[in-house]
Parts: C-alpha cells; structure tokens; sequence
C-alpha cells in the first residue's frame, strides 16, 4: 500500500527560530558582560524584562537596541568621553 504524499515545503525547515528572551546569564554572555551589569542595566531601565515565575527574562528586542545605541556616542553611557569628541 502506498500513500500519496503532499509535496513537502522545505523552506520551512530552513527558518531558524531566534529567541524572543533570554536569561540572566545568556543575555550576560551575549553582551560579554557580568550578571550584575545586566541587573545594572535593568535598574537603569536600558534593558527590558519579563517575570515568568522567579525567572528573570530579557527581551532580545531590548539587548538589540542596547547594541545599537551603544554604537551612537551620544547615546553610549560607556563609552568615555574623549569618545564622544569629533577631531
């Protein structure tokens, strides 16, 4: 017995899901920073989270736009000041 399949769309196979959240420590990891930098960041407001449970959880949305805006020196809070001056 044979069954007719429908042609299987491997394009779907192909799509990578990327994560909308990260823990404390993956979103550490990803940055290269410490724990307490990222809760520094929370405190700041620079980073989103959500609770589920006990767990802290930050947007990856937010770590995006931290890296963008770290690439602005008016918006780097890191960067020192000499940074900032244009020649």
């Amino acid at each position: 017995m044979q069954f007719d399949m429908p042609p299987h769309d491997h394009s779907e196979a192909l799509l990578e899901i990327q994560p909308l959240v990260l823990s404390v420590d993956g979103t550490a990891r990803a940055l290269g920073i410490g724990r307490s930098s990222v809760y520094l960041l929370l405190r700041r407001g620079q980073l989103d989270a959500i609770k589920v449970g006990r767990r802290t959880l930050i947007t990856t949305a937010s770590v995006e736009r931290l890296v963008c805006e770290s690439q602005d020196p008016q918006h780097n809070q890191f960067a020192s000041p000499a940074a900032s001056v244009n020649p």
